[in-house]
């Protein structure tokens, strides 16, 4: 008998199986209770299937993600923990620059919005302006922002975070927390 390859786990199927905690959001008046799955359960699934265009005119599709490691961030422009990321992401860009990685973020806000913020806080990634449909209808996204995804070269994604919970600055947090994940995953290309 031969060896025979293990199917991936979709996406849509680890988001099936999730079972969803409950977040709750304190009003002035109520307090609402909001699923959140839990985002350990997307560890292993295959990244959604999607075409859009990135901000740079290139194109967002299934081969982007082929043959390299992507580091995947979901912000918008007002997001204080988003925005206190992006030194520590610049210094992974530069980090790994020579390395077969590449980092991707998907925000809420307008081109022309991402491009005057970024001028005052760069944030040296490929962007997707208004991905909020992208971010629903393909990620199912219900955990809040920050996010992060990485994802190994076959679009598997292998650590999922929302900012960092080190008792450091969120930038040296998320360096602190990713460049173990990016360094395993080199390993294996």
């Amino acid at each position: 008998m031969g060896c025979s390859e293990e199917k991936p786990l979709s996406y849509e199927d680890a988001i099936k199986n999730c079972k969803p905690d409950t977040m709750l959001m304190i009003g002035k008046e109520d307090t609402i209770k909001i699923p959140e799955l839990p985002l350990s359960c997307l560890e292993g699934a295959q990244l959604p299937l999607f075409e859009t265009a990135m901000m740079d005119g290139r194109a967002l599709n299934p081969d982007y993600f082929e043959g390299k490691i992507s580091i995947i961030n979901f912000w918008f422009i007002g997001c204080k923990p988003c925005e206190e990321e992006m030194p520590g992401f610049n210094a992974l860009v530069e980090k790994y620059r020579e390395e077969p990685v590449q980092f991707l973020a998907f925000s809420l806000n307008k081109p022309e919005d991402i491009k005057e913020f970024c001028n005052e806080h760069p944030f040296n990634v490929d962007h997707v302006a208004m991905a909020e449909l992208i971010i629903q209808d393909f990620f199912k996204y219900t955990w809040g922002y920050p996010v992060t995804m990485v994802a190994d070269q076959h679009g598997k994604i292998i650590h999922i975070q929302r900012a960092s919970q080190k008792k450091v600055p969120l930038d040296q947090g998320l360096q602190e927390d990713l460049i173990p994940v990016i360094d395993e995953a080199l390993k294996k290309i």
